[in-house]
């Protein structure tokens, strides 16, 4: 082996090539990086916002055709140590979770559009010397619902339950169902560009930050006669709890006659689907029903 080189590692498994991340502008993900000379012994987080560019020797830039380079705000750094547990001794490797925002300057591309596609990568540099590129697929919106353990937390909080709240704070569980008339708050990364805009790697100042043509489709659980609901949130906007957060926010509707109650047999019997553009993801929830003490 020549000096300096460095060994092949596995990036991926299965049955396709591995394609470019989909990602949106302001999307909060991680990147776990394999580091050439940083060990972090314990995890950094950035203490407010603005987000710094460069945190524990790390910074990192999105390239894209149409624009000069912009710099990456990170959230916050995590060392992960990766070991089987078998018996005889273990082969570990060491990597660096790296939470970031991606720039609300991303440019997406559009589906079957006859614009020229523009080609966007990440590059992580360690100590100011560049890693190889990530390559991205530039999308409008990519939704994803925030759970307790979302590698984007500092803490994470298992069992893991997606991050559906009351008014009062209280996360919607099997034990704590939701009731018919109760406003209840999603959180989610990855809608996407918001207005009035907010700059990348900043809170905004209040709840004024919408996110127009969000749309909700509601559905009581295995209840066949129940129809389905599509309808637009009561509020759609960027979070000022997190940078890159966002909160959809909608009043549970009245259950339909005979829907089955929350059990050990039934682990939800509401879901919740939200869309924008052609992302969507779903939820599944409790609503307590009438018979329910």
């Amino acid at each position: 082996m020549l000096p300096g080189q460095t060994t092949n590692v596995v990036i991926d498994s299965g049955y396709r090539a591995p394609g470019p991340l989909k990602v949106a502008p302001g999307q909060v993900i991680t990147l776990f990086v394999r580091p050439s000379s940083i060990r972090l012994t314990s995890g950094i987080a950035a203490s407010s916002a603005p987000l710094p560019a460069t945190l524990g020797g790390f910074s990192v830039t999105l390239r894209q055709t149409f624009s000069p380079p912009v710099a990456v705000p990170i959230i916050s750094i995590n060392p992960i140590g990766t070991c089987p547990a078998v018996s005889v001794a273990p082969v570990c490797s060491y990597l660096a979770a790296i939470t970031v925002q991606i720039p609300f300057e991303l440019m997406p591309n559009a589906e079957r559009s006859r614009l020229p596609e523009n080609f966007a990568s990440l590059t992580v540099a360690e100590n100011n010397v560049d890693g190889d590129p990530l390559q991205l697929n530039a999308v409008a919106s990519n939704l994803h619902i925030v759970t307790s353990c979302d590698s984007t937390l500092l803490t994470l909080s298992p069992p893991c339950v997606s991050l559906v709240k009351k008014s009062d704070g209280s996360v919607v569980t099997p034990k704590f169902p939701a009731l018919p008339g109760d406003t209840v708050t999603i959180s989610l990364y990855g809608l996407g560009r918001a207005a009035p805009a907010v700059k990348t790697g900043e809170l905004p100042t209040d709840s004024s930050s919408l996110v127009p043509e969000t749309k909700m489709g509601l559905r009581f659980g295995t209840n066949p006669a129940a129809p389905e609901a599509d309808s637009d949130p009561d509020a759609a906007f960027l979070s000022t709890d997190s940078v890159g957060l966002y909160s959809v926010s909608f009043k549970v509707p009245e259950v339909p006659k005979d829907t089955p109650a929350c059990s050990e047999a039934i682990a939800s019997n509401f879901s919740v689907t939200i869309a924008r553009g052609a992302s969507s993801e779903s939820v599944s929830l409790c609503v307590r029903t009438p018979d329910q003490k």
